[in-house]
C-alpha cells in the first residue's frame, strides 16, 4: 500500500492497494472523499504508509490528511506517518508496536516503547529521527481489548501491511528508473 497526497485537492488524496503477482499490475485507489462517506467501526486505524499524516493545511479546517478522513469517518485513535516511511524500520516499529498492544500497553506507550525498543537494536546509521520518529499518535493512550484469537490476526495484518509497503515500494522504484 501506498499513500498520495493532493495538495491541490486534498479530497483526492489517496491510499493505493496494489495486486501481487501473477495477477496483472493494477491498482485500486481508496480516495479520502470515500472515507469522509463511512462510518468505521474500529478504535485504532494503523496508517503505516508514507506520508498518511501531511497534508495542505487550511485555514478553519487544520490539515487536510488521509488521517483526518479516517478520523472524520469516525475512528477515534490514529497512528499515522508524517512523511516518507523507511520500509525496513517501519517493519520493525509497526510489529513491535502490535505486539505492545496485545501485551496491554496503552496506544501512545506502545508506540513509544517500539521506538525505543528500535533505537536500541539499531544499526548507527539507522538511528536517524527520519526512520523511526515518522509515526505518531493521535487519541488516547488507553489499551485496546483485543480478545487473543483476535490478536494473531492484528499483528498479523500488521506484518502483512508492513510487507505490503517494502514490495510496493522495491516495485514502484525498479519501474520509476528513466535511462538516459
Amino acid at each position: 500500500m501506498h499513500a498520495l497526497t493532493n495538495d491541490a485537492d486534498p479530497l483526492y488524496s489517496q491510499l493505493v492497494f496494489t495486486q501481487t503477482p501473477p495477477t496483472p499490475p493494477t491498482t485500486t485507489p481508496s480516495h479520502a472523499y470515500e472515507l469522509y462517506n463511512m462510518h468505521l467501526n474500529a478504535d485504532l486505524a494503523v496508517l503505516s504508509a508514507c506520508n498518511t499524516g501531511a497534508g495542505k493545511l487550511i485555514s478553519g479546517e487544520g490539515i487536510m490528511s488521509l488521517s483526518r478522513a479516517f478520523k472524520y469517518a469516525g475512528c477515534p485513535n490514529i497512528l499515522m506517518s508524517l512523511w516518507s516511511v523507511n520500509d525496513a524500520s517501519a517493519k520493525d516499529i509497526i510489529v513491535d508496536f502490535h505486539r505492545k498492544l496485545k501485551a496491554g500497553s496503552g496506544k501512545s506507550d506502545a508506540l513509544q516503547i517500539a521506538q525505543k525498543s528500535y533505537l536500541e537494536q539499531a544499526d548507527e546509521t539507522f538511528t536517524h529521527p527520519f526512520y523511526w520518529a515518522t509515526f505518531v499518535m493521535v487519541g488516547n493512550n488507553e489499551a485496546m481489548s483485543i480478545p487473543s484469537h483476535w490478536a494473531r490476526w492484528v499483528v498479523g495484518i500488521g506484518i502483512l501491511l508492513a510487507a505490503g509497503i517494502a514490495f510496493w515500494n522495491m516495485n514502484y522504484w525498479k519501474g520509476s528508473v528513466v535511462s538516459s
